[in-house]
């Protein structure tokens, strides 16, 4: 009988153990998710969700002021005020008109309004400066994702234009991929950027303290980065199956241009263009 007491005793005191060791384990557990709730969320949209796309044919659209935006956005209860609120242009297959050799499908001028463009397909652009699949011009806050770029001189243009978010779009077959000119503090990833006749991204002189990485390059002939601004953070870039054998040759390019410093890689290889 003193033996079983004993036994008891012992269980007893092994369960107050487990059952201190799962309270302190609640407790954590509840601190834990009472700071990752109170901690501040960045009011920026989701731009890397994956979604079916359902476009519409649509012509090419021209937007000047934050009026016009309001305007062409207007039913569809958005004020462009902040991300949460943000205008939207979104599932549209847009082919550009060109008139004396420039042309946009999206144009985008002088707004500062919070605007997300998606899930677009825009084809067929002229105008190395003055016009692109999209082209902004002296904006802010826009966001472009997951839209498909192909045959335009320029896939996505920016000019004189900062905080645009470009992320998640695939820019083929033209001649630069994505041009920023005079324009600061804008964000480049997750870009599949292939088969351009000229750079995949160019940044002119003027343009500064812009975010570039986790793109991806492929055949581009111009070579994939040419950064000629200041202070562009370059990095975590990827390049499509490179090859160094025969006449695929490999060559570095160290660009130190008024403080910038990157360290890009252009490589001539043998990319398989009819890889999905």
């Amino acid at each position: 009988m003193k033996f079983n007491i004993l036994n008891l005793e012992k269980d007893t005191a092994v369960f107050r153990k487990i059952i201190s060791l799962f309270s302190i384990y609640l407790f954590l557990t509840i601190i834990l998710n009472i700071s990752l709730l109170s901690q501040p969320q960045e009011n920026i949209p989701l731009t890397n969700v994956s979604v079916l796309k359902l476009s519409t044919s649509h012509s090419p659209i021209s937007i000047d002021g934050n009026v016009a935006l309001d305007t062409f956005c207007s039913g569809d209860g958005t004020d462009g005020l902040s991300w949460f609120t943000a205008h939207v242009i979104e599932s549209y297959e847009i082919e550009a008109e060109i008139f004396a050799g420039v042309g946009s499908a999206i144009e985008i001028k002088n707004t500062d309004r919070y605007l997300i463009i998606r899930d677009c397909t825009l084809e067929n652009s002229e105008g190395a400066w003055s016009a692109g699949g999209i082209f902004i011009s002296q904006c802010q806050n826009i966001s472009i994702s997951n839209c498909d770029f192909s045959n335009n001189e320029v896939g996505i243009s920016l000019w004189q234009s900062s905080h645009i978010s470009v992320t998640g779009n695939n820019v083929l077959n033209g001649y630069t991929g994505i041009r920023l000119a005079y324009s600061d503090n804008n964000t480049i990833s997750g870009n599949t950027v292939s088969n351009n006749n000229n750079y995949a991204i160019y940044l002119d002189s003027n343009s500064e303290n812009n975010i570039i990485f986790q793109n991806t390059f492929c055949e581009n002939t111009g070579g994939d980065i040419n950064d000629l601004g200041n202070n562009n953070q370059i990095y975590d870039n990827n390049e499509c199956n490179p090859v160094i054998s025969g006449y695929n040759f490999l060559w570095m390019i160290v660009t130190i241009s008024l403080g910038s410093m990157i360290l890009s890689k252009k490589i001539i290889k043998n990319c398989n263009k009819n890889s999905s």
